[in-house]
């Protein structure tokens, strides 16, 4: 119901956003400091940064039933996450129950421009690790997972050449290849192109053929784990016919 009445309101007021991106804009307008956290108490153990849920929020606002069309909010969402920033939010505060930042969701969901605007204008670390529990994450395995190409480029590039090796080789055991690399991951998906992706940024990196190489804890290599996978034949061809220059 609330939704149904708030895709009225921003169609009859010419507003492309969502409900999440229209509370944190009001919190901004209001003088709420950008980095307050959202329900810190011990029994909920939730607690985001006002940058994290604009991150966080979904690219398409659904129309009316009488549209098939959904509305693309992300021009709204990027000019909110530059407000955030301006304001002073920190680009790499965490989550409090999974340690996920801003560029954890960005990553995840895809969006590429949030992603440009957290390192340019945020100072974003890509390579600040979620930590829950036994596992950690990085942005670039949030967006490996999901197979998003151009989010992986970004996040890589934006470590430099000095952190894209130790980007490139961190691992995470949240998967059932414990201590995979972003690699093991798109592999495990059967992900051809992200394979290709992130060979591509390796070669430019000069650890093509370390990654290739990089054993998970069962001792397999991306294209072992390719090749274990039903339907991820095209990925494994694609790690074979890969040829590091270096």
């Amino acid at each position: 119901m609330i939704q149904r009445w708030f895709t009225k309101w921003s169609s009859s007021a010419g507003v492309e956003c969502t409900p999440r991106d229209l509370v944190t804009q009001l919190c901004v307008d209001c003088g709420l400091p950008v980095d307050t956290r959202d329900n810190p108490s011990a029994t909920t153990q939730k607690s985001i940064t006002l940058l994290w849920a604009a991150a966080n929020t979904p690219r398409m606002l659904p129309s009316s039933k009488k549209s098939k069309k959904s509305k693309d909010t992300s021009e709204f969402t990027e000019a909110l996450v530059v407000s955030l920033l301006e304001k002073g939010a920190d680009a790499n505060a965490t989550e409090k129950s999974n340690g996920c930042t801003a560029m954890h969701q960005a990553a995840f969901k895809g969006k590429e421009e949030i992603l440009r605007v957290l390192v340019e204008r945020g100072g974003a670390d890509p390579a600040v690790a979620a930590l829950s529990s036994s596992w950690e994450m990085t942005p670039l395995h949030k967006a490996a997972w999901n197979g998003h190409c151009g989010a992986m480029s970004i996040i890589v590039r934006a470590a430099g050449a000095a952190g894209a090796e130790a980007l490139l080789m961190a691992r995470t055991s949240c998967l059932e290849e414990e201590d995979a690399t972003a690699l093991h991951v798109v592999a495990s998906q059967g992900d051809a192109e992200g394979v290709r992706t992130l060979l591509e940024l390796a070669e430019e990196a000069g650890v093509a053929k370390k990654l290739l190489g990089a054993r998970d804890a069962a001792g397999q290599t991306a294209r072992d784990v390719a090749l274990a996978e039903e339907g991820s034949e095209e990925a494994a061809k694609a790690l074979a016919a890969f040829q590091p220059k270096g």
